[in-house]
């Protein structure tokens, strides 16, 4: 082989070389880069994925402390209530006494007078005996 062949042969492999080198390198450098926008995006999607989390725990946090908060003043009202009907019951116990003992009174008021004139016209008639 003459030399210029040989020189144009191996200047072309040193080129295809350098060029499959170089392609090898873009390759590399563009397979990296879909790495790394992979490793980005899967980041991206884990942070998402947390934050999602986060805002359902923290909206059933919200919403079982409203379900407490609710309970809590729903017996908070049956207990105002039964401490009302109670109230209620206690009053209308007391008016019911109250107008028992005056009822009493009314009916025993004339006899009770009768008895204390006749109780002292007794005193007297028994003082009247002592004497005599």
């Amino acid at each position: 082989m003459p030399k210029k062949k040989q020189h144009s042969a191996a200047a072309a492999a040193a080129a295809a070389a350098a060029a499959a080198t170089a392609a090898a390198a873009a390759a590399a450098a563009a397979q990296q880069q879909q790495q790394q926008q992979l490793q980005q995006q899967q980041q991206q999607q884990q942070q998402t994925r947390s934050v999602l989390l986060l805002r359902s725990c923290v909206y059933n946090i919200c919403d079982e402390v409203e379900e407490q908060l609710t309970r809590w003043q729903q017996q908070q009202q049956q207990q105002q209530q039964q401490q009302q009907q109670q109230q209620q019951q206690q009053q209308q116990q007391q008016a019911a006494r109250e107008g028992q003992l005056t009822t009493m009174r009314r009916s025993s008021s004339p006899s009770g007078s009768s008895s204390s004139s006749s109780s002292s016209s007794n005193s007297n008639s028994s003082n009247s005996s002592r004497r005599n």
